[in-house]
C-alpha cells in the first residue's frame, strides 16, 4: 500500500510542477511588456526591474498554483485511468480512496501554505512593490507618467501629456478642478521638464 501511495504522489508532482511552471510564465508574459518598457523607453535599471518582477511572482501565485493543482489531478489521474492502472487496483481489492490520501494531505497542506502566503508574503510583496516604484519615481520622474493618458495622481491636478522623451515633456495640459460651480483651471505648456 505505501508504494502504491508513493506511485500516485510521483505522478501527482510531476504535472503539478510542470502545469504551476506553464500557468505562471503565460502570467507574467502578460506583464512582459510592461517590464520591458520599464527597461527600453523609461531607462529604469535592469537591478530594480528584476526585483517587480521577484515581487510579481508571489501574487501570480495565488491564481496558479490552485489551477495547477486542478490540471496535475485531472493530468495524473486521466493517466493511471487510460493506462487501467486504477481498474488493476481496484481488481486488486485495493480502496481506491485509501491511495488517494496523500494527494488530499498535499491539499490541505497547499492551501495552508496560500493562506499565509496571502496574509503574510502578498501583502509585504505589494508594498515593496509600491515602494520600490516610488523610488523609480523619484530618480526618473518621467518613468512613472505615462504620455497620452489622464493621471490622477497628484493631490488637487490632473496631469495629460502628449509625448514624453527621456525627462522632457512635450505638450503639457494641467487641470485643476476648482469646485462645484467654478470653472476648472487649464494651464498649457508646449514642453516641460523635470530637474532631478
Amino acid at each position: 500500500m505505501k508504494i502504491l501511495r508513493e506511485y500516485f504522489l510521483k505522478e501527482f508532482l510531476g504535472p503539478l510542477f510542470l502545469a504551476l511552471c506553464v500557468l505562471t510564465f503565460a502570467m507574467i508574459l502578460g506583464n512582459l511588456v510592461k517590464i520591458a518598457e520599464l527597461v527600453i523607453d523609461k531607462g529604469v535599471d535592469i537591478l530594480t526591474v528584476g526585483k517587480l518582477f521577484l515581487l510579481m511572482i508571489p501574487s501570480l501565485l495565488t491564481y496558479t498554483l490552485p489551477t495547477a493543482v486542478l490540471l496535475a489531478v485531472l493530468l495524473s489521474l486521466g493517466r493511471l485511468s487510460s493506462d487501467n492502472e486504477i481498474t488493476t487496483i481496484k481488481a486488486s481489492g485495493i480502496n481506491i480512496t485509501k491511495l488517494i490520501i496523500p494527494l488530499l494531505i498535499l491539499g490541505i497542506i497547499l492551501s495552508l501554505i496560500l493562506v499565509l502566503f496571502n496574509d503574510r508574503v502578498i501583502p509585504y510583496a505589494h508594498f515593496a512593490t509600491r515602494k520600490t516604484l516610488f523610488e523609480v519615481g523619484v530618480k526618473n520622474p518621467a518613468a512613472a507618467l505615462e504620455p497620452g493618458v489622464f493621471i490622477n495622481s497628484f493631490e488637487r491636478y490632473i496631469l495629460f501629456i502628449y509625448s514624453i522623451e527621456q525627462n522632457k515633456l512635450i505638450n503639457v495640459r494641467i487641470y485643476e478642478p476648482q469646485g462645484d460651480d467654478k470653472p476648472t483651471r487649464v494651464i498649457v505648456a508646449k514642453r516641460g521638464e523635470f530637474i532631478p
